[in-house]
């Protein structure tokens, strides 16, 4: 039974030796005229590919041509594509029948990629072991090796390796009878080659999928997979191909019994055959369309087409298809009632038979010799693997004894060494320690005075201390005595002028009036400035926290200032927001940040633009933005941003009055809030001011 799988696979592998040379002609020389023009590594892969595509129509090809590639290699130093051409020499011995020759190269290609770190086609090398090892029907390493390579192409995702060993196992399986394992693993390279979208490999899986159908009894299914298989092949007007399939699917409808359908594909076939001018093709169709006549009763067309096949002196696999020949025209010339005739094709038939089965029997000998040698060599190999193992593990050992004997030997010098240094450095440092016992002494003594030194700078600093404190309170207490001394005075002069105005005056009277109203306003607001900077930072342990409705506080703020925006044509807006904040903080300190805020936005904008107000509240703070589309502050200006009567490059664009003090007061009514100011501006497009506040300002100040 194993011998006669083993042939079937032979026949299959010349099978497709004759299909595969048509269509490799065109190809093979566009790669010998590209080989002309090509030089370094790209001539060594052309080489190989010549090599690749020669190895089923003239093995002998493919073996010169890998050598050429592997000379090629030496001379250009580059090893990275010898494993492929030992591959390809294995692979052409493979279609020789050379099988102890394509184990050598085989093993030569798997141990020079081990030492070359060549993966893949490493794997390449276990995945054409196995493939031989099917031939000589040893099903165990065979399987052992595709798997081997297998895993190899899946860690390196190399698909097209995968569906490699998939059809290997596929064929594995189907020697064993296991169509539906074989069928599975038959998915799994067509699935990859649809996946590459290689229309040639397609068609080869597409084929041999449906022949497995086919021996499931899911004739539906083959005939539907060779109806694809045909659609390819004609696409890309690959007639062998489409020939092939038509003969497979004349079989499948022979074997079940629909001569009809299985006379049109077999036509078909031999159409095709005829254009191709392929002779095994022909006179395999003739075959089938003889058997095909004989079975639908048409006698003499069978004999017609089946003595066809008995013209001319045919080898190999065409004494098959003679005895078949024999043996049906045997059948026809019976049913023609000439019983001598049908007598003399059996004997025919049986003297073919007979030479086809002496044929048999000496390559059953020449396999079974081929496998016994194979298995001895492989043992061989093993041993060797074993043997050089081994005395790899005696080189290791002593070249770890030696190297444990060096390092034993360099660390006595080296202690030697460190003893000799340490001797050194111990006198070394006795006498540098006795000139720093001596530097100690000394600067023990210069410690002794400037420890003197530091304590009567001590008492100067406390002194000092003490004079600004007193400096501090007077200048605190003469700005207030100052302040309060003006804003009399400055009230009265409001007041007065205030008064003028009420009398009948002319317009230049009324201007001037309304200029001295004016100037004792501002002196009053920077007079209450000066207060404020001066006191808020001492007042901030009597703020007086309550529960402020920011919302609220805000649409307030909005009205108060409407006027002042409407006479610059400033459109004063508080964005949407759809919760209601409350806020545990100082309602006046926070009136007077925004007072501020809102007063600069409107201050240095121009006519016609935008001020907004906007409010978000997270888990833990309260953010304040007012945002403006006016002057926008220099970065020299943000250096000097919260001090007290800073100079800023923008001007109030209403010829406003500005101290300079606005920010400072903000950003210390912010600090006693325990808040964050932030700006975000660029001069020429504005500002943005965002005020940061917890939750419970109390609460953290209070933390």
């Amino acid at each position: 039974m194993r011998g006669t799988l083993t042939l079937l696979l032979l026949i299959t592998l010349a099978l497709v030796t004759l299909r595969v040379h048509g269509q490799a002609e065109s190809s093979i020389n566009q790669l010998k005229e590209s080989l002309k023009k090509e030089e370094g590594l790209s001539k060594i892969q052309l080489l190989n590919e010549i090599a690749w595509e020669y190895r089923k129509s003239q093995p002998d090809s493919t073996v010169f041509y890998s050598d050429a590639a592997i000379n090629e290699s030496m001379n250009q130093k580059t090893t990275s594509e010898i494993g492929k051409s030992l591959n390809y020499k294995g692979l052409a011995y493979l279609y020789k029948t050379r099988y102890v020759k394509s184990f050598e190269f085989y093993s030569e290609a798997m141990n020079y990629c081990l030492q070359n770190n060549d993966s893949v086609q490493y794997a390449h090398a276990l995945n054409n072991m196995g493939r031989l090892f099917l031939l000589q029907g040893d099903f165990i390493k065979s399987y052992d090796y595709l798997f081997n390579a297998l895993s190899i192409f899946r860690e390196k995702k190399d698909t097209v390796g995968m569906a490699y060993c998939y059809i290997g196992m596929s064929e594995m399986y189907q020697t064993q009878g296991d169509f539906k394992k074989a069928l599975e693993v038959s998915q799994n390279a067509l699935d990859i080659r649809i996946q590459k979208k290689d229309t040639s490999s397609l068609i080869s899986s597409l084929e041999e999928h449906a022949s497995i159908h086919g021996k499931l009894g899911n004739i539906n299914k083959a005939l539907e997979l060779y109806a694809e298989g045909r659609s390819l092949a004609k696409k890309i007007n690959d007639k062998i191909n489409d020939a092939q399939i038509n003969l497979s699917t004349a079989k499948l409808y022979f074997e079940e019994g629909n001569y009809k359908q299985a006379q049109l594909s077999a036509e078909a076939a031999y159409d095709l055959a005829i254009a191709s001018n392929n002779e095994y093709l022909i006179s395999s169709i003739s075959l089938e369309l003889g058997k095909i006549f004989y079975k639908s009763g048409e006698h003499y067309k069978a004999k017609e087409v089946l003595e066809t096949i008995l013209v001319g002196d045919s080898l190999g696999i065409g004494n098959i298809a003679k005895q078949e020949a024999y043996y049906y025209l045997s059948e026809v010339w019976s049913e023609l009632g000439n019983k001598e005739k049908a007598y003399e094709l059996f004997i025919a038939y049986l003297e073919a038979r007979k030479q086809f089965e002496n044929v048999e029997s000496a390559r059953k000998i020449q396999q079974a010799e081929s496998r016994l040698e194979i298995e001895r060599r492989d043992r061989e190999k093993e041993l060797m693997q074993v043997k050089l193992t081994t005395d790899q593990a005696l080189i290791d050992r002593q070249y770890f004894n030696n190297l444990a004997l060096g390092i034993i030997l360099l660390m006595i010098i080296i202690v030697v060494v460190i003893l000799t240094l340490s001797i050194r450095r111990r006198r070394q440092k006795t006498i540098e320690l006795e000139e720093l016992n001596l530097r100690t002494e000394q600067l023990k003594l210069q410690i002794e005075n400037a420890a003197n030194d530091v304590l009567e700078t001590n008492e100067e600093l406390i002194t000092s201390k003490e004079q600004l404190e007193e400096i501090n309170n007077e200048k605190d207490m003469l700005l207030n005595m100052v302040s309060h001394d003006l804003k009399s005075p400055m009230r009265r002069i409001n007041m007065l002028a205030d008064m003028l105005k009420m009398d009948s005056l002319d317009n230049e009277q009324l201007d001037c009036t309304q200029r001295i109203n004016d100037i004792s306003k501002q002196g009053l607001n920077l007079i209450q400035d000066l207060l404020d900077a001066n006191t808020i930072a001492a007042q901030s342990h009597s703020l007086d926290y309550t529960d402020v409705n920011l919302n609220k506080l805000i649409q307030e703020k909005k009205m108060n200032f409407s006027n002042a925006a409407a006479s610059k044509k400033i459109a004063l807006r508080i964005e949407e927001i759809d919760d209601i904040i409350n806020l545990d903080s100082d309602q006046s300190a926070l009136s007077r940040i925004l007072d501020n805020l809102i007063s600069n936005a409107l201050k240095f904008s121009n006519s016609g633009s935008i001020v907004s107000i906007s409010t978000e509240q997270n888990n833990d703070n309260v953010l304040i933005r007012i945002k403006d589309y006016g002057q926008g502050f220099s970065p020299e200006d943000k250096k000097h941003l919260f001090k007290k009567f800073a100079k800023l490059s923008a001007a109030p664009t209403n010829g406003e009055n500005s101290n300079g003090l606005g920010l400072a007061i903000v950003k210390t009514l912010v600090d006693t809030l325990n808040g964050t100011i932030r700006l975000h501006s660029k001069q020429g497009f504005g500002s943005e001011f965002t005020v940061t506040l917890p939750n419970s300002t109390k609460t953290a100040l209070q933390s």
